[in-house]
């Protein structure tokens, strides 16, 4: 948004509400962001509605005048338990919305799990978390409060950062999003220490990448770099479509980092879609820590997070999903990989046993590999 802009930028950050909304104002680049003013409006419960409306709407017109900001950016507010909240939360975005188009400003809109990823790495952090990132990036001495202008300061940290798709760290840099070096050593945790120009990183990988990485070869990796409260990770990906399978998972209720990076240990991209489109339950219970219950719920959630059509799903007319299962477990035993198992499960007849399945699928399996 701010390419063509070589100066300081001025934005206006907006936590709507009726009672309290709070604002903050920030000034600089993404990387020297500074806090010009914080603060909370405030109206009283007892006045009338199109009062409060319209004293709301007459201070956010003085903070529009007085500061004059390049951007505001207002918070989107997609989900409310309480009606009565939601209504008057919505009226508040609205004057807020209306007053910055008005003014000249560019506008934008961030959901609160698009704040909490930008400012602490994922959705899923909690208030006190992003108010110390807030905290830590605007260089204040306290975690800035109240609770509504620090909501404020974080959109407002998002936008000036540009936007939540492009999130920052603590000290206000780039999170890292590759890395280009010498392997230096493997880790039996599936850990990997990169050296790039003289700094080591440990870099958290699957077995798979594990084992493509050579002691002191060159490597590239795409990188997620995952913050939290007490530790900040590195995720690394020979291919860019693995990070951005493993981001999607992330972003799926119940899935953290370890059982995405179990998940995609187990099933590449590809053959992970295909397991959620066929429904096919027994291979998303191949992945270490997932029992049935947890590995129902994620065919539900991942369809719809991966975006995927359903397909019928891998069964045998003999014997049902149970022998299927039991042929998946022989030849998992015996050493071959969950893609070529699905690969010729689907190639071999499902109308015999299970040994007349597994001999089948050994058969095409061997030619495969001969």
């Amino acid at each position: 948004m701010f390419a063509s802009s070589t100066g300081p930028i001025t934005v206006l950050g907006i936590d709507p509400g009726l009672t309290r909304c709070g604002y903050a104002v920030l000034e600089g680049r993404a990387q020297t962001p500074r806090a010009v003013a914080l603060g909370v409006i405030r109206t009283p419960a007892t006045m009338e509605l199109p009062r409060r409306l319209a004293a709301l709407q007459a201070e956010l017109g003085l903070l529009l005048s007085q500061f004059r900001p390049d951007a505001v950016a207002v918070e989107h507010v997609f989900f409310q338990t309480n009606v009565r909240t939601a209504m008057s939360v919505g009226q508040a975005s609205g004057l807020a919305l209306a007053a910055a188009a008005a003014a000249g400003c560019d506008v934008m809109q961030f959901t609160p799990n698009e704040v909490k990823s930008s400012i602490a790495g994922w959705g899923g952090a909690g208030k006190a978390q992003v108010q110390r990132m807030v905290q830590a990036r605007l260089g204040l001495a306290t975690v800035p409060k109240p609770a509504d202008a620090a909501d404020a300061a974080a959109l407002g940290a998002v936008l000036l950062g540009g936007g939540a798709h492009a999130p920052t760290v603590a000290g206000g840099g780039r999170v890292i999003g590759s890395l280009r070096g010498t392997v230096l050593e493997r880790a039996d945790d599936s850990t990997v220490l990169l050296e790039v120009a003289g700094v080591g990183y440990v870099v958290h990988v699957t077995p798979r990448t594990l084992a493509e990485l050579e002691p002191s070869t060159t490597a590239f990796l795409y990188v997620h770099h995952h913050i939290r409260e007490d530790a900040q990770l590195l995720f690394g990906f020979l291919r860019g479509d693995e990070r951005s399978t493993f981001q999607q998972l992330i972003a799926t209720h119940g899935i953290g980092p370890a059982l995405a990076m179990a998940i995609l240990g187990t099933h590449a991209p590809l053959a992970l879609a295909d397991v959620v489109a066929s429904n096919d339950l027994a291979a998303l219970t191949m992945v270490p820590g997932v029992g049935k219950k947890t590995a129902e719920r994620l065919l539900v959630e991942l369809r719809n997070r991966l975006n995927v059509a359903v397909l019928d799903p891998i069964v045998s007319a003999g014997g049902g999903s149970a022998v299927v299962s039991d042929v998946r477990e022989a030849l998992a035993g015996l050493g071959y990989g969950p893609e070529e198992v699905r690969e010729v499960l689907r190639e071999i007849s499902s109308g015999g046993d299970a040994s007349t399945m597994l001999r089948d699928a050994l058969k095409i399996l061997g030619a495969k590999r001969a």
